[in-house]
């Protein structure tokens, strides 16, 4: 890229074929409602961030990998504990990795197969539970965990760098977040009210990387504890 626009002649398209196998039923007795998904996918002339190396430039550009694969998993658990509370429980797992990626460097082309693609979490857990409270209002509480995972493609430290693997490394992390509401009448109009706040426990994380960044500028802070409110009229 030379910063001129326009389109770029050397890119390919990226071409997937994909395959996916899922399920999904009910236990009565445990009132438990389940889904379950596997797939694989592979990927030709991936398509991958990064940018150039000037200070001054913050644009993304894209090159193509040669081949790419992924293997993962989804599943979700809902379930009414009681009559007052569902809960839910989601899972994702996925190993997405270079197949075939040669790329150029100081000394000499270097293979990536079997690095791990920058920017993707190896796996995710959300669980969440939603509690109807008396006189028409309601809780829900909910907690995430994100696994760690690479910011670039050399998975660490570049061919001739004296940095360290973990300025290369997005730490995993676990969120909190809490909501109230509620419904009242106001006048001719039905409110519902609600208020929550996310963080709640004010963790420290990144919640995303730019893959490939120049001066190892990846991570991007999430923002801490937030408070949030609003009102609905119907």
């Amino acid at each position: 890229p030379d910063g001129s626009g326009g389109f770029n002649p050397n890119l390919d398209p990226e071409s997937i074929v994909s395959l996916e196998l899922g399920a999904r039923g009910y236990w009565l007795p445990a009132r438990l409602a389940w889904d379950v998904a596997l797939y694989r996918m592979a990927v030709e002339d991936m398509l991958l961030p990064f940018q150039v190396d000037d200070p001054e430039s913050e644009v993304i550009y894209f090159r193509n990998a040669g081949r790419a694969q992924s293997v993962g998993a989804e599943a979700t658990l809902r379930t009414q504990a009681t009559e007052n509370v569902d809960l839910r429980l989601s899972a994702t797992w996925l190993d997405f990795t270079f197949d075939d990626y040669v790329v150029v460097t100081d000394n000499g082309p270097l293979q990536l197969s079997g690095n791990e693609l920058p920017g993707v979490p190896p796996a995710h857990i959300a669980l969440s539970a939603n509690i109807d409270l008396p006189r028409a209002t309601w809780a829900e509480i909910e907690t995430e965990w994100t696994d760690g995972y690479w910011a670039n493609d050399f998975n660490g430290p570049p061919p001739g760098s004296t940095a360290v693997a973990r300025d290369f490394f997005n730490d995993g992390y676990a969120t909190v977040a809490v909501r109230l509401g509620g419904a009242v009448n106001l006048a001719r109009y039905r409110a519902q009210l609600f208020a929550g706040v996310d963080n709640l426990l004010d963790k420290r994380y990144n919640g995303s990387v730019t893959p490939n960044a120049f001066g190892n500028r990846f991570f991007e802070p999430a923002a801490g504890r937030t408070w949030h409110a609003g009102i609905t009229l119907e």
